[in-house]
C-alpha cells in the first residue's frame, strides 16, 4: 500500500514539476563534480571558488543520486528509488516493532500510521536527502536488532555501516553511533564490547579525516558549513526577536552579514562563531525559550512549508518565506487543509502515545534509550529552525516509541484495534 501510493504521488510530483528545491542544486553539482572531476565541491568549478561550498554537503546523497540515476543520465530513476526506500523504511519499522518490541501490527495499520506524516511522503518525491537518511537510520537499527537476536557479526557491521553512511548523507546524524556503541558496551558480552570499540574507532577515524580534509580546503575545522549558516540566519534571529521584534532581529543580522564583506571565509567563520557565543551567553533564558519553541515545532509541525512547496508557492514567490503563511492560507484547497489537520492530529496523537507508553515496561529498554537520545539530539541540532522536514528521518522511531502506548490504549479500548501486543 505504501509503495503503490508513494509511486503514484511521485508520478504526480514529476508531472507537476515539484521535484526540486534550492538544495537540490547543491546535490546535483556535487555529484557531477565528485564523479566527473574528482572534486568534493557544491558549486560551479568554472566560477570563482567559494570555500564554504567545499564543506556544505557531505557526499552521501550525491553518490546516491549518481548511482541510482546511472551517472545522472536518468535523474528521475533516483526518485523511483527514493519511493522504494520510503516504502522499505515503513516495512523495516514494522519489523522493528515486531522483532524488537513484540508488537504485531497489521500491514494496513502500519500503512495508516505512516500516513500521519505527510512531509515524509513529500520529501520522497523531491531531490532531498531526508528519505535516504530515514532509510539508513531505520535499516541501521533493524540490522543491529538482528545482530542481538542472531549474534551474526555480519549484521553488526551492516548496522554500523548504515550509521556511517547516515552521517555521510547528512551531518546531523554525526553522533548517532555514540549511543549505539554505549548500548552495546553496557549490555553486550566482552566480544561485543571489543567489536563495538573497533566500530567506534572507525567512526572516529573517518570523522577526523573529514574534518582534516575540510580544514585543508576551507581553513576552518568543520563538518559542514550549513550548521553555522542555520545558527546565523535562524537561531540568532529567533533569540533576538524574543527581547525585541522580528524586524529588529532581521536588521541586526543583516548589518552583521554586511560586516563580513571583504573577510576571508576563515575570518568570517571566526567572527560568526564569536557572535553566536556572545548572544547565547548573554541571553540564556531567551536561548532556552527559542529552543523550546523549536522542540515543539519539531514534534508537532504539520509540514506547512512542505505543503506550500508541494503547491509551488515557494518557487513562484521567492519572498514567500519572509512574508509568512497567513496571507495565503485562506486561498488553499480543501485537500490542503485536510492533510494539514490530519498531520497535526497525527503528531499530537503520537506524542500522547509516547507519554502513555513511558510507564510501560517495554522490551529492549536499551534500544529505546538510544532512539530517545537520537530524537533529542535532532531537536537540539535543528533548534529554533526546526520543522516537520527535520522530523522526517526520525519519524519511524517516534512510531516505535509510541507503540507501547498504543498497546495500553488497545487493552482498555472497547473498540477492536488491529494490534496484537505480545
Amino acid at each position: 500500500m505504501v509503495l503503490s501510493l508513494q509511486l503514484s504521488l511521485t508520478w504526480m510530483a514529476i508531472s507537476a514539476g515539484r521535484i526540486y528545491t534550492s538544495d537540490s542544486i547543491d546535490y546535483f553539482r556535487l555529484a557531477e563534480n565528485l564523479f566527473e572531476h574528482g572534486a568534493w565541491y557544491c558549486g560551479e568549478l568554472d566560477y570563482e571558488i567559494d570555500p564554504s561550498l567545499y564543506s556544505r554537503r557531505p557526499p552521501g546523497y550525491s553518490a546516491f543520486l549518481f548511482l541510482s540515476s546511472m551517472g545522472l543520465r536518468f535523474p528521475l530513476l533516483a526518485l523511483i528509488f527514493q519511493s522504494l526506500l520510503h516504502a522499505l523504511s515503513a516495512v523495516l519499522t514494522w519489523k522493528i516493532l515486531s522483532q524488537g518490541f513484540g508488537i504485531q501490527l497489521r500491514a494496513f495499520s502500519m500503512g495508516a500510521i505512516w500516513l500521519l506524516m505527510p512531509s515524509s511522503w513529500i520529501y520522497a518525491q523531491v531531490y532531498m536527502s531526508e528519505t535516504l537518511l530515514q532509510f539508513l537510520l531505520v535499516s541501521g537499527v533493524f540490522y543491529l536488532l538482528k545482530f542481538n537476536t542472531t549474534k551474526n557479526k555480519h549484521f553488526f557491521w551492516i548496522g554500523h555501516l548504515m550509521l556511517l553512511l547516515a552521517w555521510l548523507t547528512k551531518p546531523v546524524a554525526i553522533f548517532c553511533w555514540i549511543p549505539v556503541v554505549i548500548w552495546q558496551a553496557v549490555h553486550g558480552t566482552f566480544k561485543v564490547r571489543r567489536t563495538a570499540l573497533v566500530a567506534a574507532a572507525i567512526h572516529i577515524v573517518l570523522i577526523t579525516a573529514t574534518l582534516i580534509r575540510n580544514e585543508q580546503q576551507t581553513g576552518v575545522t568543520e563538518l559542514s558549513s550549513v550548521g553555522r549558516k542555520l545558527l546565523i540566519n535562524y537561531t540568532l534571529p529567533s533569540i533576538l526577536a524574543i527581547h525585541h521584534d522580528d524586524a529588529f532581529a532581521k536588521n541586526q543580522i543583516a548589518h552583521f552579514q554586511e560586516s563580513l564583506n571583504g573577510l576571508t571565509y576563515a575570518e568570517s567563520c571566526t567572527k560568526s562563531d564569536s557572535l553566536i557565543r556572545k548572544v547565547i551567553t548573554e541571553k540564556p533564558l531567551a536561548t532556552c525559550w527559542a529552543y523550546f519553541k523549536g522542540a515543539v515545532s519539531f514534534l508537532v509541525d504539520p509540514g506547512r512549508w512542505d505543503l506550500e512547496m508541494r503547491l509551488g508557492s515557494i518557487e513562484s514567490n521567492p519572498s514567500f518565506q519572509h512574508q509568512g503563511y497567513r496571507a495565503t492560507w485562506l486561498s488553499r484547497p480543501i485537500w490542503y487543509w485536510t492533510i494539514w489537520l490530519c498531520s497535526i492530529i497525527g503528531a499530537l496523537l503520537i506524542l500522547l502515545l509516547i507519554i502513555i507508553g513511558i510507564q510501560r515496561d517495554a522490551k529492549n529498554p536499551g534500544l529505546r534509550r538510544v532512539l530517545i537520545t537520537w530524537i533529542i539530539w535532532f531537536i537540539l541540532a535543528t533548534g529554533p529552525s526546526a520543522s516537520a522536514r527535520f522530523r522526517v528521518p526520525v519519524f519511524p522511531f517516534l512510531i516505535v516509541l509510541a507503540a507501547p502506548g498504543l498497546t495500553q490504549v488497545a487493552k482498555r479500548s472497547p473498540i477492536r484495534i488491529t494490534l496484537n501486543p505480545c
